[in-house]
């Protein structure tokens, strides 16, 4: 777990303004993928959505093209399609595999996610990554108690990076 814990710290380095709810989001896809519940879009649906984020999308120097979340993925930056370092059919291709192949949401996968919890609260706790206490574990016990389900990233988190971005199993990318 401690690359975890090197994961969540380089990420509060690069993203100071983090929430608690941006550090829950990314042990999120961290566990589960880029898989969501319900969710079962088609190739042409994906591609349609990249192509229309990318007309909201100003590339992001400070983000990198790609970025470790620990465990098998990553997030792809669309500045890697802003850039033409990837086309919008090969991301969609990559997302949409990593969607199939993500992890079943059942008790094991949950008690994974509830441990790498522990181990953001230690950093909190310990003050390594500064965010109040008491706030913090009221809000991962109240979401934890409405059950492990997706997030949005925080609006401090959307107004201050603008983040565009998608989650990918790195072994598609010969990481």
């Amino acid at each position: 777990m401690e690359d975890l814990k090197k994961i969540l710290l380089a990420h509060y380095d690069r993203y100071p303004l983090m929430q608690i709810e941006d550090f829950l989001k990314i042990l999120y896809q961290n566990t589960f993928g880029p898989k969501h519940l319900g969710a079962d879009p088609t190739l042409s649906k994906i591609q349609r959505f990249l192509a229309e984020e990318l007309l909201e999308t100003r590339e992001n120097p400070q983000t990198p093209f790609i970025e470790d979340i620990g465990g098998d993925y990553c997030r792809v930056s669309l500045d890697v399609l802003l850039l033409h370092k990837m086309t919008v059919e090969e991301l969609g291709n990559f997302f949409l595999s990593s969607m199939k192949n993500s992890p079943e949401r059942n008790e094991e996968s949950i008690k994974s996610f509830i441990h790498k919890t522990d181990q953001l609260m230690e950093l909190v706790n310990f003050g390594q990554i500064p965010l109040p206490k008491e706030t913090s574990r009221n809000f991962l016990k109240t979401y934890l108690a409405s059950g492990v389900q997706p997030m949005h990233h925080s609006s401090t988190y959307e107004q201050s990076y603008e983040p565009h971005y998608r989650v990918v199993n790195k072994s598609l990318l010969g990481i």
